[in-house]
């Protein structure tokens, strides 16, 4: 039960620049990390979902360190929830336009894919919390 967990919160860390912006700049998970951790686990949850091989997980490893670098000061500053939304979806765009260089049209299809999942997902999370009163987003 403990390690679906700890793999359920690696899936969602993964995918923290592609999923749901805003709902993820809210968590204070988020804030203590920091990029290079963000970057292994989202380029490990990668590397698995998208079967990478050695060069493509070097590649996706550098991009994903890159754009978490570029995504720690969205996480921590104190901008509206507006302005963290959008700077946090052109970082995305950014990204994502490199990962299309390096996986090939299947892995990419395939992302596409597990990052919708994961948005319905948050989605629900959300909407769950919403429901119960629970709705700490700052």
């Amino acid at each position: 039960m403990k390690r679906t967990l700890c793999l359920l919160q690696a899936a969602l860390l993964a995918f923290c620049l592609a999923l749901a912006p805003a709902a993820l700049l809210a968590q204070d998970g988020m804030k203590q990390s920091t990029p290079e951790k963000r970057a292994q686990m989202q380029t490990d949850y990668l590397k698995t979902q998208l079967q990478l091989d050695d060069a493509q997980t070097q590649k996706i490893g550098a991009i994903n360190l890159k754009y978490a670098q570029q995504m720690d000061p969205v996480l921590k500053g104190n901008g509206s929830k507006l302005s963290k939304l959008r700077t946090a979806k052109k970082i995305n765009s950014q990204k994502e336009a490199e990962y299309r260089e390096v996986l090939s049209k299947e892995q990419f299809e395939k992302y596409q894919e597990v990052k919708e999942e994961m948005k319905d997902k948050m989605k629900e999370k959300m909407k769950e919390r919403k429901e119960s009163g629970g709705d700490d987003i700052q």
